[in-house]
């Protein structure tokens, strides 16, 4: 897999309209999240200049995490050894999984290890819990950060899915993906 930088638009969100808007990175790419995420919270009011811009927030916001860093940011399909814990899931989402906690087990131990994005007007994604899971390099040479114009040149390819509505996306063929070399 490639790293990525956290794309801008990996916490986006649009309205409440049917589906669930693309996936936030493109198969095969993951991100780091160098801000903390997650529990203890604290109140803006509560926190001094420093501290506020220590945490990565410059414009002013009820409450900012405090929490761990280093959330990983995959498409939900690059997951692997991993379910959706029913059991998890609550009833906080209209149409979908909107990843307010983890939401997905370990197919080994059991242990929550990501948040399963997919509700209507968020974007897919998974994020991996940085309490249970971490990065890992285990091949060979350096693995390079790439910026998305290099990611583009070096993994050409058509999107997994296509807009139909203003909220609304079609998974395409697998016939519709492949291209003629």
């Amino acid at each position: 897999m490639s790293r990525v930088a956290v794309p801008v638009h990996a916490e986006q969100k649009y309205g409440n309209g049917p589906g669930s808007l693309p996936p936030a990175l493109e198969p095969g790419t993951f991100a780091v999240d160098p801000l903390p995420s997650g529990p203890p919270w604290r109140r803006w009011a509560d926190l001094d200049a420093g501290e506020i811009e220590a945490l990565g927030w410059y414009a002013p916001r009820l409450s900012v995490s405090t929490g761990p860093v280093g959330r990983v940011l995959l498409t939900p399909g690059d997951l692997r050894g991993a379910i959706i814990a029913p059991a998890l899931v609550g009833d906080s989402a209209c149409c979908g999984l909107d990843g307010g906690e983890p939401n997905m087990v370990c197919v080994t131990f059991g242990t929550p290890v990501a948040a399963r994005i997919d509700d209507c007007g968020l974007r897919q994604a998974t994020w991996l819990d940085p309490l249970t899971t971490c990065v890992m390099d285990d091949a060979p040479g350096p693995h390079p950060m790439l910026d998305w114009a290099d990611l583009i040149d070096q993994r050409p390819g058509v999107p997994p899915c296509e807009p139909v509505g203003p909220c609304a996306y079609r998974l395409r063929r697998p016939s519709e993906t492949q291209h003629e070399t």
